[in-house]
């Protein structure tokens, strides 16, 4: 695959490569339906819901108030004969004269002032009538008047006690309401001389009811705790001795909290069976209640009409959407298509092509900023061809060296150049080559580059022994990223020389040819690395073409064919990975200043500069500014990760208080916490606990981590954030948070440049997968790690460690480019 098939793989212009999802107008469509329709909608029902507690509540309470109204006056009318009673009970006659036939005059008196008492009794202390006035003649049965005259009825012995006696509702025959009162009657204060009994005739109860009117069909009436009826509307039901007490509305009047200003309305059966709104207001002192009825189908008349003011709302509004769509498809769709095509012809790889719209508004000047980018990529394309054509000279030379090995019977000399070679392509400290003797028993050192501590390194080793003699036997690599850390390590050595130089990476591969292993090509760095798989390949592919050539020492007519092939392999395998950062600090430069460009003049149409946008345009441009600004986003990770393989990321430690550093990033994300919403929390963390790092580095990896573990956690979920000491010399920052989890089998794979989980195992977030790699190079760099622990379905937890104070061996160290200085406090 040549230099321009690969440029047409990048994903920039897969972009415009992939397969159309469907036409834009319908998808516009589709979404102002749901936009301008589900506004609609959901406006609708609000207005609904509010409206309909308005009116119950309103209604509820409009009811209330009659009936409370309605209540207090029969209250007030009870009350006012009470009173009249009272009043006779103290005249200034009973003072002189006693219970004595005089007194029927104040009774006459008050039956005239009294219309709805229709019979008074005054009975002495004994319980005998003493004197008996009637409205009508023999009006009560003989058992009643009996009764009255007992002295152990409740209504003589209540008034005896200066206390009024309200009696409960009984029914003159069979169909009338009547009550009973009874008070004491006082000859002088406090000096009881007997009891002045009244019954009174309750058809006053029903004209108070009769003038109670809710709405158009509403009415009220009046009920006793026992469920009788002591008025109604309908005075048959009253005559027929109406029984109500199972009716819910009964129920509730007589349940409700005293003293309550606004119950909750009811809707329940009334006698018919008509469904309906029902409040009430109780008369404590007589066990009664005043109940106000409304059919609901009345009280709701105006949701009725507020639903079909809705409906005609939606269809309205879907009428809107239809009409904005065919707007889009004539002025703006038809322009994209043109751009999507001049897309497609690009990423097919015709750099030369440029758009042609006209169309006189902001979508042309895109096009325009379209056409100057596409310039700058074949700029960038032409100078990256040049050195990929240079790279591909420079590496041709180390083939050139190992094939003069067919040619010459010392191979010291060569193998010597060809390891300098591998360490200058590969960025190694020190390289070394150990080739089996004659016998096939014994490794010897033949060759060493960039070793300053030879007595601490061992010069032969036998067939399995340590990690060189197992390579050499088994014929299998052996990789350690950081063999300070690895356990595997110590399990395959007890050396500690490659410890004591100070190196970190160790790799060691054999030398094979033609199905036979003649020694190890030993790899050591001072800095901990992940080799690629492209930079394995080309190794091994190396340390065959190695061996080949010390084989064909004897054997040199048959070098010269292998060699030969070899070469042109090892070329074609190893152009990528030679290239790669390089193509990546090119490309991402070049990207970023017509990327730059789109995205100010696309701020500035927004922000109204080149005229008025509809909302519509307005909505399609913010959609391109989002979109360039992620893929701005994504090549600061390019570029990033291109400097820091290259070995060009400078590291300017200081002592930077890690709390407050926390705490600025996570207040930073806050904002795309609440969104969306997660709950960012900070835990405990010492504010005096200090790290020795690059301030604006650690600040990369901290937004890089809280940002996706508020990506990554779904809405009501938590993110939390913390650090804490980490044994001596260490602090240890943590990130939690409550997503999705990551399977075992992937928790080593994210770190890897361009790795992401897949879709079905994890939701898909748009990125590269280059943000945990470049916050993992960052932190290594600074000599600290980065490690997850998760758990499918429980969230994750991102731990990072970092110097607790300055390292020496740290900050004086520089080393393929890298370098880590101490700044100034």
């Amino acid at each position: 695959m040549g230099p321009r098939q690969k440029f047409l793989e990048f994903p920039f212009v897969r972009l415009f490569r992939g397969r159309r999802r469907g036409r834009l107008v319908r998808h516009y469509f589709a979404t102002s339906l749901v936009l301008i329709g589900g506004g609609l909608i959901i406006s609708g029902l609000v207005e609904l819901y509010f409206s309909y507690h308005d009116t119950r509540d309103h209604i509820a309470l409009l009811q209330q108030e009659m009936a409370s109204g309605a209540a207090f006056r029969i209250e007030q009318f009870i009350l006012g004969i009470e009173r009249g009673m009272r009043a006779t009970a103290k005249s200034r006659d009973m003072a002189v004269e006693g219970l004595s036939p005089k007194y029927k005059f104040e009774l006459e008196r008050l039956l005239l002032i009294s219309p709805s008492i229709t019979e008074l009794t005054a009975i002495d202390t004994d319980g005998i009538d003493r004197v008996q006035v009637a409205r009508f003649k023999r009006t009560f049965p003989n058992k009643q008047d009996q009764t009255m005259h007992q002295r152990s009825s409740p209504a003589f012995q209540t008034a005896l006690q200066g206390k009024t006696y309200f009696g409960p509702v009984y029914f003159v025959r069979g169909s009338e309401p009547y009550i009973g009162l009874a008070v004491a009657i006082e000859q002088l204060p406090r000096n009881v001389i007997g009891v002045l009994r009244a019954e009174v005739d309750l058809r006053y109860v029903g004209e108070v009811i009769s003038a109670v009117k809710a709405g158009n069909s509403g009415y009220a009436y009046v009920v006793t705790r026992s469920g009788e009826l002591i008025a109604h509307p309908d005075i048959s039901l009253v005559l027929q001795r109406t029984r109500v007490a199972d009716l819910d509305q009964v129920k509730s009047a007589f349940q409700s909290t005293q003293g309550a200003r606004r119950p909750k309305p009811l809707v329940a059966l009334n006698l018919e069976g008509q469904r309906v709104l029902s409040s009430s207001a109780a008369i404590p002192g007589l066990e009664w209640a005043v109940i106000v009825e409304r059919p609901v189908s009345e009280a709701y008349e105006s949701l009725y009409a507020s639903l079909l003011r809705t409906s005609g709302l939606l269809l309205v509004g879907l009428g809107v959407a239809l009409l904005a769509s065919i707007y889009v498809a004539r002025r703006v769709v038809r322009p994209l298509q043109t751009l999507r095509l001049g897309a497609q012809r690009i990423g097919a790889g015709d750099l030369d092509f440029r758009l042609a719209v006209k169309t006189g508004d902001e979508i042309e000047l895109l096009a325009e900023e379209f056409n100057r980018m596409v310039e700058k990529l074949k700029t960038s394309y032409d100078t990256l061809e040049r050195q990929v054509q240079n790279r591909t000279r420079e590496l041709s030379a180390l083939y050139d060296v190992t094939a003069t090995a067919s040619q010459s019977l010392e191979v010291k000399p060569v193998l010597q150049e060809v390891i300098k070679k591998i360490s200058d392509i590969f960025h190694l400290d020190a390289t070394r080559i150990f080739l089996f003797d004659g016998r096939g028993e014994e490794l010897q050192l033949r060759a060493a580059f960039g070793f300053d501590s030879d007595g601490l390194v061992p010069q032969t080793f036998h067939r399995g022994q340590g990690m060189v003699g197992t390579v050499a036997e088994t014929a299998e690599a052996m990789i350690f990223e950081d063999i300070q850390v690895d356990t595997r390590y110590q399990e395959w050595t007890h050396s500690e020389a490659s410890k004591k130089i100070g190196y970190r990476f160790f790799a060691v591969f054999p030398i094979k040819s033609k199905g036979r292993c003649l020694g190890c090509i030993v790899c050591n760095g001072r800095q901990p690395r992940r080799l690629t798989g492209e930079e394995i390949r080309l190794i091994e592919s190396m340390t065959e073409q190695l061996g080949v050539a010390i084989d064909n020492i004897n054997l040199f007519e048959e070098l010269k064919e292998k060699t030969a092939q070899l070469q042109t392999a090892n070329i074609e395998l190893g152009e990528a990975n030679r290239h790669k950062s390089q193509f990546l600090a090119n490309v991402s430069h070049e990207l970023r200043t017509p990327l730059n460009a789109i995205i100010g003049s696309t701020d500035n149409v927004l922000d109204r500069i080149a005229g008025e946008l509809n909302e519509k345009q307005a909505r399609y441009l913010a959609r391109v500014q989002t979109n360039a600004e992620h893929l701005n986003l994504l090549i600061e990770d390019l570029l990033d990760l291109s400097v820091i393989e290259a070995g060009k990321m400078d590291i300017k430690a200081k002592n930077v208080f890690l709390a407050s550093l926390v705490i600025e990033v996570a207040e930073s994300l806050r904002p795309v916490a609440e969104k969306k919403p997660v709950d960012l929390e900070i835990g405990s963390m010492d504010a005096n606990l200090t790290a020795w790092a690059d301030r604006d580095r650690i600040v990369q990896v901290l937004n890089n981590l809280i940002g996706n573990a508020v990506k990554f956690t779904p809405p009501q979920g938590k993110v939390t954030v913390a650090a804490q000491r980490n044994g001596n010399g260490w602090v240890q920052v943590s990130v939690t948070d409550t997503g999705p989890g990551i399977p075992p089998e992937e928790a080593d794979k994210i770190f890897d440049e361009f790795y992401q989980i897949p879709q079905a195992v994890r939701p898909k977030i748009k990125g590269m997968g280059l943000g945990l790699t470049i916050a993992k190079k960052l932190l290594e760099m600074h000599g600290g790690k980065i490690w997850v622990q998760s758990e499918p379905g429980k969230g994750s937890i991102f731990f990072f460690t970092l110097p607790a104070g300055e390292v020496v061996g740290v900050a004086s160290r520089e080393h393929s480019g890298f370098s880590v200085q101490k700044e100034r406090d």
